[in-house]
């Protein structure tokens, strides 16, 4: 079969052919298509942030800019929505590391801020933004600032710093009281509970770095807030529990509570002989719970 006689059209459908192509360009070209085949990356856009020139003079609290300061401050809207979230989320930063861990958060913008940012001051508790303009949301350090603001400065800051916080039992304590917690908030908070009422109580305050999310040095810095009535752990009743009610709790797995229904089987009765079924670490962790 000769080439000619494949390509060849009727002059009938020469036109057809001459009008779907035009279309099928001006399809491609049109403005939506190109617009979208020019507009960058969120990537890209979140490589090439870094924090205006303006700013870099000054020393700005972490805990009390808002989104839209974030926003003039050089992040765009994204990054600065996700900045609240996470501050939110953990009761405010305490810490240049933790404002690394907001996510997609570019290391060269973090090593920007990193010579500006302070963590003196606590995360609101209304953690509403603040209406008045950027100044009020920072607290820049000024090389030539009048002798007596200075010494304004110490009475502004005993102004807003937190009352002490009373030892509180960790068997009864609501949201809002672990709330008080700096680090701790409504999402640790939730957690705490969740996890206390899957276990039946906490018998120790290393438990809590069990809690999902929970960073260790936070328990240890707290830990004589934290206070343990053991009487509240609720016992499982392994001798008459059923399997499955055994099994619900967060240090069992499946051998564990088979073993446990062999000895019951075998005529077992002293919880202490149980200690076979688990390994050092695990019997210590469970041992309170047994009855």
């Amino acid at each position: 079969m000769k080439t000619k006689s494949i390509i060849y059209f009727h002059p009938r459908e020469r036109k057809s052919v001459l009008i779907l192509f035009s279309l099928t360009v001006l399809f491609c070209l049109s403005e939506n298509r190109l617009a979208k085949w020019l507009s960058p990356e969120p990537t890209f856009e979140i490589l090439t942030m870094g924090v205006k020139e303006n700013y870099l003079a000054g020393c700005y609290e972490a805990n009390l800019l808002t989104r839209k300061e974030l926003i003039g401050f050089g992040l765009d809207s994204a990054l600065a929505g996700r900045w609240i979230n996470y501050r939110n989320t953990i009761g405010g930063f305490e810490k240049m590391e933790q404002v690394r861990q907001v996510f997609r958060m570019p290391e060269r913008l973090a090593d920007q801020m990193e010579p500006i940012l302070r963590f003196e001051e606590p995360l609101p508790e209304s953690r509403e933004e603040p209406t008045s303009d950027f100044q009020s949301g920072m607290r820049a350090v000024q090389v030539s600032a009048p002798a007596e603001n200075t010494k304004e400065k110490p009475e502004a800051k005993t102004a807003r710093t937190r009352a002490p916080i009373e030892p509180f039992c960790l068997n009864t304590a609501d949201e809002e009281t672990l709330r008080q917690i700096r680090g701790i908030g409504e999402v640790f908070a939730s957690r705490i509970i969740r996890f206390r009422e899957l276990l039946g109580g906490y018998h120790s305050v290393e438990q809590l770095k069990e809690v999902f999310g929970m960073e260790p040095d936070l328990v240890d810095r707290n830990a004589e807030k934290f206070l343990i009535d053991s009487s509240r752990v609720v016992k499982i009743d392994w001798q008459s529990a059923e399997f499955r009610e055994v099994l619900s709790h967060p240090y069992m797995d499946y051998d564990d509570v088979v073993c446990i229904f062999q000895m019951r089987r075998e005529g077992t009765t002293d919880a202490t002989k149980l200690k076979k079924c688990f390994d050092a670490e695990l019997w210590g962790k469970i041992s309170p719970y047994l009855q």
